[in-house]
């Protein structure tokens, strides 16, 4: 992820929506952070935002959706309660390839570094 994502200590505003209810058996939620925190930024992250509260709206968004189902969450439910999630996220951003580098060489190759493709 560019500027190594949205974990600690480089972290983004973002927007998070969430449709159900905490006693609904099925919730979706979906969130929208800023896809590149740091910005166009040649330096350490960090540094480029130092604060964290960055949020160009001209980049592309970095999109999370998570789908929440709970069974057996009743007081008089006999069996054990549980829950399943799936999540997704995409990043709406172009991406360099990652099989091959910016001259059409294989960058996997333990060969790349000591000969021209």
């Amino acid at each position: 992820m560019p500027g190594g994502g949205l974990g600690y200590p480089l972290a983004t505003p973002g927007v998070r929506v969430k449709l159900g209810n905490d006693s609904d058996p099925l919730n979706v939620l979906v969130a929208v952070f800023n896809g590149n925190p740091a910005g166009q930024c040649d330096q350490d992250p960090q540094i480029c935002n130092r604060y964290g509260t960055n949020f160009p709206l001209q980049n592309p968004p970095l999109v999370m959706q998570e789908v929440q189902y709970r069974y057996n969450q009743g007081k008089d439910d006999k069996a054990l309660a549980g829950s399943i999630k799936v999540g997704a996220f995409q990043s709406f951003r172009n991406f360099n390839h990652l099989r091959y580098d910016a001259l059409a060489c294989r960058s996997a190759s333990p060969l790349a570094a000591l000969a021209p493709c």
